[in-house]
């Protein structure tokens, strides 16, 4: 038996990792499942493996399976502005700053929780409409709901790096804001001092 196994974020789709995350939060409840559920759903979810097939892999092999797609997991996506679905070019918002009303509340209201992931990449990422030099333009925004069920099918690996890029971003201004702060009170000190 051939099992296609993926090995990095690029070969996981962000549905499936929603879909296992949903699975995650439905097992709050201890006695709804076991480890071996737990492994056989994972090895279903990421694998081209339905659970009765899971179910009649060896111990070992499941094991195997199991840890070759955490190792998967947890890699970390790196960044990328522009990728192609279904032969369309999809590119990051290219400017953030001019986000309109809706964008804004919308990318509030879903952010990066995994059951709205979809549709917070359907905010971010949208088909590339024009291009000069190194700028493009991304279709106008009419909601969600056009391109979230496609944003299931963008390798996980593309919403994990603009999750990074947002971190590193809040970093970098709680940075600033933090030095600013300070540059104030030591400004604040000196007039005192000197007052």
């Amino acid at each position: 038996m051939r099992v296609k196994v993926p090995t990095s974020l690029n070969e996981i789709l962000l549905g499936d990792v929603q879909r296992w995350q949903s699975y995650l939060k439905m097992k709050s409840d201890p006695e709804s499942f076991d480890d071996h559920r737990s492994i056989v759903e994972k090895v279903s979810i990421f694998t081209s493996l339905k659970k009765d097939e899971v179910e009649l892999l060896e111990r070992k092999d499941l094991n195997r399976l199991n840890d070759m797609i955490n190792e998967a997991l947890n890699k970390q996506g790196e960044f990328k502005p522009r990728f192609v679905l279904d032969g369309v070019e999809y590119g990051f918002h290219p400017n953030l700053d001019k986000m309109t009303g809706g964008e804004y509340t919308n990318l509030r209201d879903y952010s990066f929780e995994p059951d709205t992931l979809h549709r917070t990449a359907a905010i971010l990422f949208r088909p590339i409409v024009s291009e000069l030099f190194d700028t493009y333009q991304i279709a106008k925004y009419n909601g969600t709901d056009e391109h979230c069920e496609k944003m299931k099918m963008i390798p996980a690996s593309i919403m994990n790096g603009a999750i990074v890029f947002f971190s590193n971003l809040t970093n970098e201004l709680n940075n600033y804001i933090r030095k600013y702060l300070q540059a104030v009170q030591a400004k604040e000190k000196s007039r005192n001092h000197f007052g």
